[in-house]
């Protein structure tokens, strides 16, 4: 029965707000998109809005990608805790494309631009004494196509659960909206269910390894699967100097990451086809408690090219 009702309520189809789909943050792509039980940063409202409240550190971070030709996507989400009530995110998508207005012989003559915006917040919250996180967010977005325009507006719900130390279990209802109206035809909301699981293990207070998968059914894409693994070199023991005003400051990096993801696709042609990778670093800025990360995602999308994801984010 469950089976069925994926099927009917997320079979292939026509859908709008197609760039919602190609995934936000060069760490979770890097990933694989297995991110649905990892999510633990300010990208979570993107994936999981209750795996914000994993930890209730201050985070912002911002997440360009040249996609194709003429086409960009860029991000950014920032994330804050308050003492028992949980944490609150807010953040955008920005998709810009260019297309070619053809006549009926395919004689191309006007350039048209596709652009959409979203505007999203999140709230998780963490019940005191229970091993699960529950969480829920909301989208308004503006769409242009050619001369004309929609609005649209989605809402978004998840859960993490944790039941060991090790251990998490996450779903998220993404996408549950209005659609677009162009032309005065409707096109349906991308809604997409997505269920996983993460192991995350600190090896000899030296390593610290997550693998985790997932599967999401979406109208857009139908059923998929994708698994991802994270390695994670973290430093202790960093030096610390003094400069000319006497401010410690720190002159190590604090962690390395290696990432690897695969995400089967009947766009991904070639060689390596569906694969990722990924480099994470941090490093502690100077005199402060804020930490710098840098993280980059190679993927190659077949015919469609390959493509090179950069995320900057500050945590303290």
């Amino acid at each position: 029965m469950l089976i069925f009702l994926i099927q009917a309520f997320f079979s292939p189809g026509t859908g709008s707000h197609q760039f919602l789909e190609i995934g936000f943050g060069a760490r979770a792509i890097a990933m694989g998109g297995a991110y649905t039980a990892v999510t633990d940063d300010a990208y979570s409202m993107f994936w999981n809005p209750a795996g914000s409240r994993i930890s209730k550190n201050f985070g912002a971070t911002f997440s360009f990608a040249n996609l194709f030709e003429d086409a960009y996507l860029a991000s950014g989400a920032m994330k804050f805790g308050l003492k028992r009530m949980g944490v609150f995110s807010g953040g955008f998508a920005f998709f810009s494309a260019k297309d070619m207005e053809r006549d009926e012989l395919g004689n191309e003559y006007e350039e048209f631009n596709i652009s959409d915006l979203a505007i999203m917040f999140s709230y998780a919250y963490k019940p005191p004494k229970k091993k699960f996180i529950l969480g829920v967010g909301g989208k308004g977005i503006y769409s242009q196509l050619y001369k004309y325009t929609s609005y649209s507006a989605s809402l978004d719900c998840g859960i993490l659960f944790n039941p060991f130390k090790w251990l998490y279990f996450g779903s998220s209802l993404r996408e549950i909206g209005t659609g677009t109206n162009f032309y005065n035809n409707r096109d349906f909301s991308p809604m997409n269910l997505s269920g996983g699981i993460a192991l995350k293990k600190f090896i000899l207070n030296l390593l610290d390894f997550t693998i985790a998968s997932d599967v999401k059914a979406s109208r857009n894409n139908g059923l998929e699967w994708m698994i991802g693994t994270e390695g994670r070199l973290v430093f202790y023991g960093k030096e610390k100097q003094r400069d000319e005003n006497k401010k410690f400051k720190s002159s190590e990096i604090k962690s390395v990451a290696l990432r690897l993801g695969y995400k089967p696709g009947e766009y991904f042609l070639g060689e390596w086809n569906g694969f990722s990778y990924g480099f994470g670093i941090e490093y502690p800025l100077i005199s402060t408690n804020i930490s710098f990360k840098l993280d980059m995602v190679y993927i190659n999308y077949g015919y469609f090219g390959e493509v090179e994801h950069l995320s900057f984010s500050l945590v303290f």
